[in-house]
């Protein structure tokens, strides 16, 4: 039997190939019953004939399903999706595609407190602390209507009469309304250097004695008024000196403290500067401390020293 020609490597068959291994594989299998049939009997050739035809069925069936199997194999090798059975049956079932790429998320991500594994919201921002607005500077209670000479003590107005012209001419008198809650005292004129001044003596409260020297219990010169002129440029110069300034509606100023700087004292001092007369350095003190001589300075009225 004359031998077919091998397949060439990688070259898979056709339905042409399949066709002549088919007619090749029957023409072979002919001949064989062929040879087989000689010398045998009638009953044993028609046997040998119905096995014949059930072999070349089988053998024509295992041909194309070979003609169809080897090409199924080579694009399931080429194409992923198209996936084969364990046994290697195609199932021309495509194979299962992968996932889609995810959306990205646009919501913010929850932010975390450090040291803490729980989420939350993002702090709100503080709101800005509010600033208090800068106070209005206080009316000058000497704008107010002065007192009248009735209102005064009378040796107030004789110091103020005997003072130099100049004196009276630059310092106006100015004196307290009141006690500025302080206990009632004896007015008195202390010497201050030929210019007016006016005091109060309260007794048992702290004060100075004649000698200038303090003492708590003195009740002399307890609190008091003086005007001393001076240049504009000398009186502004010597209030920064205080540690406390006050400043009032009509530009008026004063600075004012301790004595000797001395924070244990109650003697305090102040150096007002009004602005209507700017060359007086008034001189107002208290020996009853520095909450006295604030309402001391708030009492100030200027008074009237004109003949009624």
């Amino acid at each position: 039997m004359p031998e077919r020609p091998p397949t060439p490597r990688g070259h898979h068959p056709g339905n042409e190939d399949v066709a002549t291994l088919l007619r090749a594989a029957l023409h072979e299998d002919a001949h064989a019953c062929r040879v087989d049939e000689q010398g045998l009997t009638a009953g044993t050739r028609s046997r040998l004939r119905r096995q014949q035809r059930h072999r070349r069925a089988g053998l024509a069936a295992a041909v194309v399903a070979l003609a169809v199997a080897v090409p199924l194999s080579v694009q399931a090798l080429s194409d992923p999706t198209v996936r084969t059975t364990p046994a290697g049956t195609p199932t021309g079932t495509p194979a299962t595609p992968a996932p889609a790429a995810t959306t990205p998320t646009t919501t913010p991500p929850a932010t975390t407190t450090p040291g803490s594994a729980t989420a939350s919201a993002p702090p709100t921002p503080a709101a800005p602390t509010p600033v208090p607005p800068t106070p209005a500077p206080l009316p000058a209670p000497w704008s107010a209507a002065p007192l009248a000479a009735s209102e005064v003590p009378a040796l107030a107005l004789e110091a103020w009469a005997e003072a130099p012209a100049e004196s009276q001419a630059t310092c106006p008198l100015l004196l307290p309304a009141g006690t500025a809650g302080a206990p009632p005292g004896e007015p008195r004129r202390p010497d201050f250097s030929g210019e007016w001044a006016v005091t109060w003596d309260v007794p048992g409260t702290p004060g100075r004695f004649g000698d200038s020297s303090e003492s708590p219990t003195a009740g002399r010169s307890t609190y008091g008024v003086a005007g001393v002129p001076f240049t504009e440029a000398e009186v502004a110069e010597s209030l920064p000196q205080w540690p406390f300034q006050q400043e009032w509606s009509d530009g008026s100023r004063a600075g004012y403290g301790p004595e000797g700087g001395d924070p244990e004292t109650t003697s305090t001092l102040a150096y007002l500067q009004v602005s209507e007369h700017p060359g007086c350095l008034y001189n107002v003190w208290s020996h009853l401390g520095q909450e006295h001589l604030e309402a001391l300075l708030e009492s100030l009225r200027y008074v009237r020293t004109d003949p009624a």
